[in-house]
């Protein structure tokens, strides 16, 4: 099993574990620090954010959401290059 398709089946696979750890390890980093700054507002500590669950929202958002959606990218991509193979 060598060939072009043996090599686009490898490297979809590589994208897809690069992405899929991508995705994964910025959702839980966004879960732990979100939740633990949510926590923080519930309980009347701001810490800079005046209380501001938009604001909050926003930096999860940005910080979070865009490392998640580029590890998801990668990961269907790999699954599409995996399956042109």
């Amino acid at each position: 099993m060598s060939g072009p398709g043996a090599l686009r089946r490898f490297f979809g696979g590589l994208l897809m574990v690069a992405g899929g750890l991508i995705a994964g390890l910025a959702g839980v980093c966004t879960l732990v620090f979100g939740g633990g700054s949510a926590m923080d507002l519930a309980n009347g500590h701001g810490y800079g954010l005046g209380g501001d669950l938009g604001g909050l929202l926003a930096l999860v958002g940005i910080f979070g959401g865009v490392p998640i959606a580029v590890g998801l990218l990668l990961f269907f991509l790999g699954r599409w290059v995996r399956r042109q193979g």
